[in-house]
C-alpha cells in the first residue's frame, strides 16, 4: 500500500487522492451480483467509488488540457 504510493511518488507517476476503502459492502454486492452504488448506494463503499470516480474524470480532464 503506501510502499507502493511512495515508490511511484518517487518516480513521478500522478497519484489520485481517493482511496478505496476494505469495505463489507464491495463483497456484499459481488454476493449479489450488483456493484455496489446500485447495491448500497448510501454505504462508504458506494461514496469512495463515486470520489474514485469524479477524480478520475477530474485527471483525465487536466491530462487533455
Amino acid at each position: 500500500g503506501k510502499t507502493v504510493r511512495g515508490a511511484l511518488e518517487q518516480l513521478g507517476q500522478p497519484i489520485l487522492d481517493a482511496v478505496i476503502g476494505a469495505r463489507v459492502a464491495f463483497g456484499e454486492a459481488t454476493l449479489a451480483g450488483q456493484g455496489v452504488v446500485d447495491y448500497a448506494p448510501g454505504s462508504e463503499a458506494a461514496v469512495d467509488v463515486r470520489r474514485l470516480v469524479k477524480a478520475i474524470i477530474a485527471f483525465a480532464k487536466e491530462d487533455a488540457s
